[in-house]
């Protein structure tokens, strides 16, 4: 009869231990998710905020910076669910950016750039946004002459 208690007992608390654990987990992978969101956030903002300051060489590389890493992250973001070519968008920007023929004209657009972003700030699963960003880069590189 003791046995049977004590093995009940035993039970329950492992039961509990587990259930603790479970939620543990389940909480941290929240957490994270969330900071991985904010720190994509942060990335747009920091591809807004190099936009908003007077075109030179070292703007240029921090926006060149911010949408690598913006698109680097975009894929793991709870935004990307929502807006499926927002990394495809991203990407894409980057290398019409770091290419020599299109990083002019890429550049040309920075006030229309710095509304897609100012949009994606608010708003990142904005497919508006997306596929401005995909259509910019497609007419500066992937369709320039």
């Amino acid at each position: 009869m003791k046995t049977k208690r004590f093995t009940y007992i035993v039970l329950i608390i492992t039961l509990l231990v587990v259930g603790f654990a479970f939620m543990n987990v389940h909480h941290a992978k929240k957490e994270l998710q969330a900071s991985i969101d904010q720190t994509f956030k942060s990335n747009i903002g920091r591809v807004l905020d190099s936009l908003s300051l007077k075109a030179s060489e070292d703007s240029y590389r921090m926006i060149l910076a911010s949408v690598l890493s913006a698109a680097s992250m975009a894929e793991i973001t709870t935004f990307e669910a929502n807006n499926d070519d927002l990394d495809i968008a991203l990407h894409n920007l980057f290398i019409a950016l770091r290419n020599e023929q299109s990083r002019e004209k890429v550049l040309q657009r920075t006030q229309e750039l710095h509304d897609l972003f100012f949009k994606l700030m608010t708003s990142p699963d904005s497919r508006e946004a997306t596929d401005k960003l995909l259509q910019i880069a497609n007419e500066t590189f992937f369709k320039a002459n």
